[in-house]
């Protein structure tokens, strides 16, 4: 579970959002770094976009989230 003075997980950064900002300013191969990496949204739109990606957290549930996401998640055929 999630302690208290974390935000909900369920309330993640728009997937939409973040693949506008990485589609208009990245190409694919290009190393995408979010240093607040929470559940993961900006790691798992990267992904789908063939870019690669580093992320910095410190919350282990977030990061067991996060992981769990990334595992489940596909490049696109672009």
């Amino acid at each position: 579970s999630f302690p208290a003075h974390h935000c909900n997980p369920s309330n993640v950064f728009p997937e939409e959002l973040v693949s506008t900002i990485l589609q208009n300013f990245s190409q694919q191969g290009d190393v995408i770094y979010d240093p607040f990496m929470g559940t993961g949204t900006t790691a798992v739109v990267a992904k789908q976009l063939k870019r690669r990606f580093i992320g910095s957290e410190i919350s282990k549930p977030y990061i067991d989230v996060a992981n769990q996401r990334l595992l489940t998640t596909q490049e696109f055929v672009v």
